[in-house]
C-alpha cells in the first residue's frame, strides 16, 4: 500500500512540474538592458533577450529624471523581414492571462 501511495505522489508531483513548466514557457520573455563593450571599452547599451541583441536596433537611450523611474527609448529600423509572418497578438487575451498570474 505504501509503495502504491508513493507512486501516486510521484505521479502527481511529476504532473505538477510539467504543468508549471508549460506555464513558465508561455510567459513573456524578459528584455534586459545590456552594456556593450569593444575590447573592454564601454560603448553603450542594447536591449537583449536570452543574451542575444534584438535585431535592427538603431539606438538605445536611457532617460532619467528626478523622482521618476528611468526609461529606455529604443529605435529600430523596420525591414520587410520584421513584418512577414509576424504573429498577431490579441491583447485582451494577454491582459486577462497576466491578471490571472498576478492573482494566483
Amino acid at each position: 500500500m505504501a509503495v502504491q501511495e508513493a507512486c501516486n505522489i510521484g505521479a502527481r508531483e511529476g504532473a505538477k512540474k510539467a504543468r508549471d513548466k508549460q506555464i513558465n514557457d508561455e510567459k513573456e520573455t524578459s528584455i534586459k538592458l545590456s552594456k556593450l563593450f569593444i575590447r573592454g571599452v564601454f560603448k553603450g547599451y542594447a536591449l537583449t533577450v536570452n543574451g542575444k541583441i534584438l535585431s535592427n536596433q538603431e539606438s538605445t537611450v536611457i532617460e532619467s529624471k528626478p523622482q521618476e523611474i528611468p526609461r529606455v527609448k529604443a529605435s529600430f529600423i523596420v525591414t520587410d523581414e520584421m513584418i512577414v509572418d509576424a504573429p498577431d497578438i490579441h491583447l485582451k487575451d494577454y491582459i486577462y492571462r497576466s491578471a490571472e498570474e498576478v492573482n494566483a
